[in-house]
C-alpha cells in the first residue's frame, strides 16, 4: 500500500509539471485496480468485484468486465455475480470505462489443479498437485482430491496439495479437487500422463547384450588364430622340437645298444646241396 501511494505521489508530480493534473487521482486509483473474487451461499456461483483502494474521480464510473480476455458486459456496478461451470477454465478482469488500457490482472474462477514439475511425467519422479484458487482460503481448509471422478483417501498432512512420490503408472488419470466448507465450483479435470521405463531398460539391455556378443566375437577369432597358426608349422620343425624335448642320456643308451647288436649279429646262408637227398642246412658263421 506504501509504496501504491509513492507511485501515486511521483506519478501525480510528473503529471502536474506536463500540465495533465485532472487524470492523476484516476490513474491512481486504475493502477491498484484488481478483482476480488467473494463466493456466495447459492450453489456453483461466485461474486466478483472490481476493487481499489484508491478514491475515482468519476462518478459514477462505468465498469467494464472481460471474460478469458473478451468484452462481457458493462455497469455502473462493481459487482458482478456468475454461475461458474467446472468443465472450462475461465478467468476474469475489470477496467474502468475511458481507462481500458489499465485493466486490472486476471483472476481465476473456482479451483485449479496443478502439477509440478510436469502434467507429463516417467515412473519413479516426485509429482506435485496443487489445488489452488483465487479465493482468500484458510490455512485449515479442506480439499477433497478425485481420481477419474472417485475421491481420493488423502495421508493428514496432504490436503491442498497432493505428493506422489515415487510416481507410478498407476497414478495417470484425470485429477480434480474441491473444497468441503466453501460453495466453490470444483476444478475441471486435468490429465496426468505417466510414461514407463520399461523403455529405457530394453535399451539398456540391448547396449549390453551387443556388447557381449562383440567379446565372445573377439575371443572365438583370436583362439582360430591362434590355432591356425599353430597347424601351419613344418613337419621338420616339429621333430627337431620333439628331439629337443627328449632325453639326451636316454637317446645315447639307445643308439649304443644298437650299434652292438650289429657287431654281434651272425649272418646265415642258405645252400642247396646238388644232391637233392640230402638235408638243407645252414651254416651260421659268426664274425671274428
Amino acid at each position: 500500500m506504501l509504496l501504491a501511494e509513492a507511485w501515486c505521489v511521483f506519478l501525480g508530480f510528473i503529471l502536474y509539471i506536463s500540465g495533465v493534473q485532472g487524470r492523476t487521482n484516476s490513474i491512481c486509483a486504475l493502477k491498484d485496480l484488481q478483482v476480488k473474487v467473494i463466493p456466495t451461499t447459492e450453489g456453483q456461483t461466485v461474486s466478483l468485484m472490481c476493487s481499489t483502494s484508491c478514491p475515482l474521480t468519476e462518478n459514477p464510473a462505468v465498469y467494464i468486465w472481460y471474460k478469458n480476455g473478451e468484452f462481457l458486459y458493462k455497469d455502473w456496478s462493481p459487482w458482478y455475480q456468475q454461475l461458474v461451470s467446472s468443465e472450462e477454465a475461465v478467468t476474469y478482469s475489470c477496467a474502468i470505462k475511458g481507462y481500458e488500457d489499465l485493466r486490472a490482472p486476471e483472476v481465476s474462477v473456482g479451483l485449479t489443479v496443478k502439477f509440478a514439475p510436469s502434467a507429463v511425467v516417467t515412473e519413479g519422479q516426485r509429482v506435485t498437485l496443487t489445488c489452488s484458487t483465487s479465493c482468500p482460503l484458510s490455512d485449515n481448509t479442506n480439499y477433497i482430491w478425485y481420481l477419474n471422478s472417485r475421491p481420493l483417501t488423502l495421508p493428514e498432512n496432504q490436503h491442498k496439495q497432493l505428493v506422489l512420490d515415487p510416481v507410478s503408472s498407476q497414478h495417470a488419470g484425470r485429477y480434480s479437487c474441491a473444497v468441503k466448507t466453501h460453495n466453490i465450483p470444483s476444478s475441471f479435470e486435468k490429465t496426468l500422463t505417466v510414461h514407463s521405463n520399461t523403455g529405457k531398460w530394453t535399451a539398456a539391455a540391448a547396449a549390453g547384450g551387443v556388447a557381449v556378443l562383440l567379446v565372445i566375437t573377439a575371443l572365438i577369432v583370436f583362439f582360430w588364430v591362434r590355432k591356425k597358426r599353430s597347424s601351419s608349422r613344418s613337419p621338420t620343425t616339429e621333430t627337431s622340437l620333439h628331439v629337443e624335448q627328449l632325453n639326451p642320456d636316454v637317446m645315447y643308451e639307445n643308439i649304443s645298444a644298437q650299434s652292438t647288436e650289429q657287431d654281434d649279429h651272425h649272418y646265415s646262408r642258405l645252400h642247396f646241396s646238388k644232391n637233392h637227398k640230402e638235408d638243407l642246412y645252414s651254416t651260421l658263421q659268426t664274425a671274428q
